[in-house]
């Protein structure tokens, strides 16, 4: 172990401890570390003289040359700031390099950037630098001599050794004359190069290629760490290429060594070795080296690629081989590398080892994006022209939103009259379509994880038109990465989520989960042919993971499978999810019940839930058309500790929620419809629900208080009041909600006004005022800071807006309508210069809307029968 004066007087010590501010700010584009002693005034200064004239941003100093290192800490703090924000290093080797602590140190911290390495040889040869590590070479009596001072542990200087290495394997440049104009000029071009990167030109018509990238970039790079291999799948003409030229010239600023390899698939095996020599050059490798064959391409990249940081893209594989002979070392790359495959085959990335959640499944484009793309290239305009309407639907069918097929299509019938139209759909027709069941298939079988599997099988037969994270509370409970496997499915297209937040399968991957479930354990029941297979197999376990009891067959053979427990067939059932009507939920069948975690119950017949059925484990309890339904359980029952989602809906005749409600700590949504309920109150109790994120309660029209202590949901985000029109007020413990982001009041007619605390909820983003009694805004309005959109509609006794209204510095989105009482001066709405959206319906009282011409610019007004005039300032 080194000793507390080594450590303090290591040169990493006196780089990496100051903390003091560097006296130059900029972010330099060069940093030229040399030994001063030998190049400070020769070579040293003539490539910071040349680069200079470039007009680079270039540092070039003389570290301290004592042995001590007694450095200024605002010296190194300097060479540090400008190792690390420079774009670019050179590092002169000459005969007195290595005699130097700081120069080594240097060089160690230049290779933890990641940034491109220049080497320069003066002097000397970069084997001096190949064989330190065997004691041989120029550089070798330097060592000894800093080893003999025993400043420095061993690990240290194997360190510094380990650093010249790498950096001897790098293009470099012998220079033998500080004056040689010819190699400076090299230099100073070979730096540019590095610098400024020449960038793809990507499609004419660009259509939702941004959306695109977002998607890919959120999808799959950001779910990788260190080293990203990812890839990107679809079937020909989808626009893998076009995605993948996109993302390259977004990140080649960021990256000095960058390679675009073009169609690999279509380069014969025996010249694949041309296109690892392309690839070698493009990532700063000398052009000397020889490339005679596969297997040397390979062992020069595999030596390579170990040492530097790249970005490379590898577009058009089709097979393994391709990949092992172009990256023949993935799990050696440096770390930050980043490597992009294309290809049809996802297989081919799952047998190279790139994970299902680092691949991005390409979707078609969406019926306004397959328009647009097609009428660009038709007609040369995003819209169809006139009578061409109904051809340009035809063609899309057609097209099925393949971005190759509709440019090649739109460009065949530009300028074309009808008749040539319809005779190219009619020919057509027949011959562009996929198999979109195969495609999914595809995907499906290249599930690897188990727990992908289960969660695709869960949603096929359970949870299409379920909320998300409803789901995602079951499968935790299981175990599983509920979020991160959701994803991978999305992903690959077995899943969506719609703009509800949730659950959507296409049907025939519903029918083909259901298939799979039919004999695959742990079952998931809904059939009785599926109770049958079961009590054909006799005696032993039959995991039962889930079952959806919707007919009288069903329910009927399902108890009969029961009660041969009780005659001497012992099974274990580990049921997790129940989805029933009506009475298919019976005493008979409470044994199910031990482990439920999520109950969904329609057309419940009961007042209370059961006291027969347990509820330690259930995390999502759903109660629909509950018209008997008067409180969730029983006051003296035991309460579902570990609940999170608590849905009942349609429950005309309820009347209470239980006191024990507070002991649900984990509880962190509630969505209550009472279709007309007497419920008048929620209890005391009730804001002890610290976890608490979303409430929702429509339809009470007999509530006419909320409690007093509502600022204790200190976690709740989300909070909607609908047809509660028995509220009068709310309290000014509301102004302690700090987390709320969504408010609607929506047919709270009774509500005359808001609190003036209400300014207080500095992270509402989102409020809906509609159908309420309020007669005015509180002038504290103004001080809701993060408010960015508002609507307020059918407020017949609002009269005016807060005196502060033009204080809502971000409110980018403003909607009035039907608000006939509502007198707005011409002046309230001049400051709201984030503005960005205004639409306005049915307000007499608005006839004049002041602005500034830079924000006319950016807004987007619509006006609905209204006269409104617009005025400049």
């Amino acid at each position: 172990m080194a000793s507390t004066d080594e450590i303090t007087n290591s040169p990493e010590a006196k780089i990496m401890a100051s903390s003091s501010t560097p006296t130059k700010s900029v972010r330099y584009d060069v940093f030229i570390n040399h030994c001063g002693p030998d190049t400070k005034q020769t070579l040293a200064a003539s490539i910071y003289r040349a680069l200079k004239l470039m007009g680079l941003e270039v540092f070039l100093d003389e570290p301290v040359d004592e042995p001590e290192l007694d450095v200024g800490d605002s010296i190194s703090s300097q060479i540090q700031y400008a190792i690390t924000t420079s774009f670019l290093h050179i590092a002169i080797f000459s005969p007195r390099y290595a005699e130097s602590p700081w120069i080594l140190e240097e060089l160690s911290l230049m290779l933890k950037t990641d940034q491109t390495i220049i080497p320069v040889f003066y002097n000397v040869e970069p084997s001096d630098m190949h064989w330190i590590c065997k004691g041989k070479g120029v550089y070798a009596e330097a060592f000894l001599k800093l080893e003999a001072k025993k400043r420095y542990t061993s690990q240290k200087l194997e360190d510094w050794k380990s650093a010249l290495q790498k950096v001897s394997y790098l293009k470099g440049h012998i220079v033998n004359s500080h004056d040689d104009q010819e190699v400076l000029k090299i230099i100073a071009n070979l730096v540019l190069k590095k610098i400024k990167k020449t960038s793809f030109v990507v499609a004419k018509h660009p259509v939702g290629l941004d959306k695109t990238l977002r998607a890919f970039e959120r999808s799959v790079l950001e779910s990788s760490k260190n080293v990203k291999i990812v890839g990107i799948t679809g079937m020909s003409g989808c626009g893998k290429t076009t995605l993948a030229k996109e993302y390259y010239n977004k990140m080649i600023q960021s990256f000095y060594r960058c390679s675009f390899v073009c169609d690999v698939r279509n380069t014969p095996t025996k010249y694949m070795y041309e296109k690892q020599k392309k690839m070698f050059q493009d990532l700063g490798g000398s052009k000397d080296i020889l490339f005679n064959s596969i297997e040397e391409g390979k062992a020069i990249l595999s030596e390579y690629l170990s040492h530097v940081q790249v970005f490379i893209i590898l577009d058009n594989v089709d097979h393994q081989d391709q990949l092992e002979s172009l990256v023949p070392t993935k799990n050696s790359l440096i770390k930050d590398s980043v490597v992009v495959v294309t290809s049809r085959d996802p297989g081919v990335l799952i047998s190279w080892g790139i994970p299902s959640i680092s691949i991005y499944k390409m979707k078609d484009l969406n019926p306004q994006h397959a328009t647009e793309l097609f009428c660009w290239h038709a007609f040369e305009q995003p819209s169809p022209i006139y009578e061409f309407e109904y051809l340009v639907k035809e063609f899309l069918i057609v097209c099925k939103g393949l971005p190759l097929s509709l440019k090649v299509l739109g460009e065949l019938v530009r300028g074309k009259s009808k008749e040539y139209w319809n005779g190219q759909l009619e020919k057509f027709s027949r011959s562009l379509h996929q198999d979109i069941k195969t495609i999914l298939m595809v995907n499906f079988d290249a599930l690897d994880d188990e727990e992908e599997k289960e969660i695709f099988l869960d949603i096929s037969c359970f949870f299409i038109g379920t909320e998300k994270d409803s789901a995602i509370t079951v499968w935790e409970e299981s175990g599983w990465s509920g979020a991160g496997s959701l994803g991978t499915l999305m992903d690959k297209s077995l899943v969506e989520v719609d703009e509800k937040n949730c659950l959507r399968m296409h049907d025939l991957l519903r029918d083909l989960g259901r298939d799979i479930s039919k004999t695959r354990s742990p079952y998931r029941l809904w059939s009785p042919k599926q109770i049958t297979h079961i009590q054909q197999q006799g005696k032993g376990n039959v995991l039962i993971r889930g079952i959806k009891a919707r007919t009288d067959e069903f329910y009927e053979e399902f108890v009969e499978l029961v009660r041969e427990s009780g005659r001497g067939i012992k099974r274990k059932w580990g049921l997790k999810i129940l989805d029933v009507e009506k009475n298919y939920f019976t005493e008979e069948l409470a044994t199910l019940s031990e482990g439920l975690v999520s109950l969904r119950w329609a057309k419940f017949p009961h007042r209370a839930i059961p006291s027969w059925i347990s509820l330690k484990k259930l995390r999502v309890l759903e109660l629909c058309d509950a018209s008997k339904l008067e409180e969730p359980w029983n006051e003296i029952a035991d309460p579902p500790v570990q609940l999170r989602v608590l849905n009942i809906i349609h429950a005309r005749n309820f009347q209470r929620f239980p006191r024990s409600i507070g002991f649900l700590k984990h509880l962190q949504k509630i969505s209550f419809d009472g279709k007309g309920a007497p419920i008048e109150g929620l209890p005391d109790e009730f804001c002890s629900l610290q976890s608490l994120q979303c409430l929702e309660l429509v339809g009470c029209p007999k509530l006419k208080l909320l409690p007093s202590n509502i600022g204790d949901l200190t976690n709740l985000e989300h909070l909607r009041l609908k047809e509660c029109k028995g509220i009068e007020g709310l309290p000014e413990e509301f102004g302690r909600l700090k987390s709320l982001d969504y408010l609607v009041l929506d047919g709270c007619d009774q509500l005359k006004s808001l609190p003036s605390k209400i300014g207080d909820l500095t992270n509402l983003r989102h409020l809906e005022l509609s159908g309420c009694g309020i007669e005015d805004l509180p002038k504290e309005f103004g001080r809701l800071q993060s408010l960015h959109f508002l609507k307020i509609s059918e407020c017949h006794e609002l009269k005016s807006l807060s005196s502060k209204f033009g204080d809502l510095a971000k409110l980018k989105e403003l909607e009035l309508l039907e608000c006939r009482k509502l007198m707005i001066p011409s002046e309230a709405l001049v400051q709201l210069t984030s503005l960005y959206r205004l639409y306005i319906a049915a307000c007499p009282g608005l006839t004049e809307f002041v602005t500034q011409p830079e924000c006319l610019s950016s807004l987007f007004c619509s006006l609905e029968n209204q006269d409104l005039t617009i005025i400049m300032t």
